[in-house]
């Protein structure tokens, strides 16, 4: 016996979940399909059914359990489908498994998601019925004994950073099944470099979830890919007009949500449509700070998660957030504001935020800085999302926050985000408070300098140090004086630039405050400048002393870096390579591409000195790749470093070769930059080519502490590294030196002498 309906479009991918489920099957005897409406559990159950079919001495059989509504009724259906006879004196159940008893069958039941409460009679037949096996798909696991859950995932989406052909992305399953379906639609259709990034663009927004790529494939009937692109940006509206022989609620998107969403209590559906307000997930004392007093919140984002309409994701640091795909997401605000729940909700959104960050100022010169940035890279979605709504409707709150959160984008290089937003709001905001205008005109000005429109910068810092004074808040006179420095020395007027970075060092040493080392940091730069090395140098040393005692580890990077530049101008380059060497990799792990960018520019000067032209232009593609990325360009003065190192470097390459070296550079991945960099900060090799191979300094460096017995964790820690990055060390280290474990790399380190 088989029944299995016959498929009129051709399956796409999912290889990986057939042999898993047909391994599962070997073992379990009942297997449970789940995931979310639209992501293809039905196809796939239906792929592994085919594939396995002959397995099974008396047949394959498919149950349809969509347009059954009461779970008594599960057993009557199942039995007609096998062609079973109703009699008044037999219960369908007692049919059902005299009929199965003695029959090796698998039973494909879908759609079970609604009718749970007949978990009851799949238990019963399972123990009744030795030789039958159930495969059974579910937005909701059936959580009885015996089961076997396998979570259905979206389809392969293409990696973010594959250059690859189009050839090679549209071998990725989302692409290939919407390049087949738009096909059904227009059969010329094909991707190309014309319409290839809105092709891709399209499967990563939906998420991956087949049913929105085909319904949106459909539309390349009337629409190109880049028009549908451009239009999804309101997910919804545009998914809809499914094939009129698919299931009802399966011919829009959000009827296939809106399936799922009635099945939840009312309190777990209110639950859903506020979650919905974070685009960029949410941990759980998010859920909890927005939700009403009452709620369950564990009990309720449980049930979210069972029906697969929130996905839950482990932390690298143990923690666990919490996300929406994001047709799912759009589905909860659409309810949100047909109830007219928007405005309390978003004002919940945007309050959680303004607590959640409103302490973080002090700590921006504190080692507790990375706590912050790690928050920031969580939460900086929900921050956009906030943020839009508050501008319109409660301007000064969305001042405050996006106040709050400008120190995050200055050191994650999203310089030009930051200054949009604190424009836009203090333009909004109408009778701002004296503290919260001066505190954002000063922060306009800052991001003004880097982005080096110095007019501005000068207007905002010049008015924010008025609104200071009359305030009588000394502290913030002496950030408006450093700003009015940076703008000076950016736009190359050193001289003026070093008397105002003294009166603001005055300020702050008076007052203790944390901000005296970055201002002892960038009066060290402009003393060196001005060629006054030798108190440049007595500045820096304090400046170091004061990161050190601080904890503050972006700033040692900044304070090694103009000591880098210090010891090359001085003609010492083996100190210039140690201190840049140490920059890059605290640099790094810090998370700021705007000073990373910098310190490759510091890199690349040392590299010409030392003669090593390729490897410096190298540094400046990727250097220029980093500026175009974040949108910061080079400012006046580093400027006068270019012109003068630049035409060394042409020299020797010749036009045709820096332009080589060059675009090699800019296309590299920030990490391999990194390695880049590394590699010409190198010291004096300690062991011969031939022992060492074709390891790294920095891979010999992680090799002896192996030997030495350090844990990744403790390599991470004296290297200044993420443990992430130890680890592709030790796995490109273990690859290269035939190594299987740590012993293995320790007898390596022994036999070489680097132990």
């Amino acid at each position: 016996m088989a029944n299995l309906p016959a498929q009129l479009t051709s399956f796409i991918g999912r290889d990986e979940q057939i042999e898993q489920a047909i391994r599962l099957l070997g073992s379990s005897r009942l297997l449970t399909l789940t995931g979310p409406g639209g992501v293809g559990k039905t196809r796939l159950a239906l792929a592994i059914a085919t594939v396995v079919r002959d397995r099974f001495q008396d047949g394959v059989v498919f149950v349809s359990l969509a347009s059954v509504t009461d779970a008594d009724n599960v057993a009557s259906t199942i039995a007609t489908v096998l062609g079973l006879q109703a009699t008044s004196d037999v219960a369908p159940k007692d049919q059902l498994a005299t009929f199965l008893r003695s029959r090796e069958t698998l039973l494909v039941l879908d759609n079970f998601e609604h009718l749970l409460a007949a978990t009851s009679l799949i238990s019963d037949l399972l123990i009744e019925c030795s030789a039958l096996k159930m495969l059974i798909t579910s937005r909701i696991a059936l959580r009885i004994v015996g089961e076997q859950e396998a979570p259905v995932p979206p389809l392969a989406l293409p990696d973010p950073d594959d250059n690859s052909s189009f050839d090679a992305l549209a071998q990725s399953e989302a692409v290939a099944l919407f390049i087949q379906r738009a096909q059904t639609s227009r059969p010329e259709f094909m991707l190309t470099a014309n319409n290839g990034n809105a092709v891709v663009g399209i499967c990563r927004r939906l998420d991956g979830l087949p049913l929105a790529i085909e319904l949106a494939a459909a539309r390349t009937r009337i629409l190109t890919p880049q028009d549908l692109y451009r239009r999804l940006d309101h997910i919804l509206p545009v998914l809809v007009g499914g094939a009129r022989n698919l299931p009802a609620r399966q011919r829009t998107i959000s009827d296939t949500i809106a399936w799922s969403y009635n099945l939840l209590p009312s309190a777990d559906q209110r639950l859903f449509r506020m979650l919905a307000m974070f685009p960029g997930g949410w941990s759980l004392e998010c859920a909890e700070a927005v939700s009403d007093p009452n709620t369950n919140v564990l009990d309720s984002l449980t049930t979210l998660v069972d029906h697969n309409l929130a996905r839950r994701t482990a932390q690298a640091d143990g923690s666990t957030r919490y996300s929406m795909l994001e047709t799912i997401r759009e589905f909860g605000l659409e309810q949100l504001r047909t109830l007219g729940e928007d405005d309390e909700v978003y004002q919940r959104h945007l309050d959680f935020l303004l607590h959640a960050f409103s302490e973080s100022e002090r700590d921006w010169h504190t080692p507790q800085v990375a706590g912050w940035l790690r928050l920031g890279d969580a939460e900086k979605e929900n921050v956009r999302f906030a943020l839009e709504w508050a501008i319109a409707n409660n301007p000064i709150s969305g001042l405050r926050l996006a106040r709050f959160f400008a120190w995050y984008w200055f050191m994650r290089g999203s310089v030009p985000e930051s200054q949009r937003w604190l424009i836009q709001g203090l333009a909004n905001a109408g009778n701002v408070p004296d503290d919260l205008r001066a505190h954002v005109l000063w922060g306009i000005g800052s991001n003004a300098t880097i982005l080096g429109d110095f007019t501005q910068a000068r207007a905002a810092q010049e008015d924010a140090r008025a609104i200071y004074s009359d305030l009588g808040d000394d502290v913030g006179v002496g950030n408006c004086l450093h700003g009015l420095s940076r703008i000076a020395h950016f736009s190359g007027d050193v001289d003026p630039a070093v008397d105002l970075y003294e009166s603001a060092v005055e300020i702050f040493r008076q007052h203790h405050h944390p901000r005296l080392m970055v201002t002892l940091s960038n009066l060290g730069l402009a003393l060196l400048q001005t060629k006054q090395l030798e108190r440049a140098s007595v500045v820096l040393d304090e400046a170091l002393a004061l990161a050190e005692r601080h904890g503050h580890v972006w700033h040692v990077a900044q304070i090694l870096n103009v000591q880098g530049d210090l010891a090359l101008a001085r003609g010492e380059l083996p100190s210039a390579r140690r201190l840049l060497r140490r920059c890059v990799q605290i640099t790094y792990d810090a998370g700021d591409p705007r000073f990373l960018a910098q310190t490759f520019e510091s890199c690349a000067w040392l590299a010409t000195h030392e003669g090593a032209v390729s490897h410096a232009a190298q540094l400046i593609g990727a250097v220029a790749r980093l500026r175009d990325t974040i949108g910061v360009p080079v400012p006046p003065l580093a400027r006068r470093d270019y012109n003068r190192h630049l035409p060394v470097i042409e020299a020797q390459l010749g036009a045709e070769g820096w332009q080589h070296e060059w675009t090699i550079g800019y296309g590299l991945l920030l990490s391999n930059a990194i390695d880049v960099a590394l590699e010409g900060l190198k010291d004096i090799p300690i062991v011969s080519p031939s022992q060492r191979g074709s390891l790294t300094d920095r891979e010999i460096e992680v090799l002896r502490l192996i030997a030495g017995g350090r844990s990744n964790k403790e390599i991470a820690s004296e290297l200044c590294l993420s443990i992430r990055t130890v680890e592709r060390h030790i796995n490109n280290l273990y690859r290269k030196i035939d190594a299987q474990n740590k012993a293995d790399a320790t007898a390596f380190a022994l036999r070489h002498d680097l132990a």
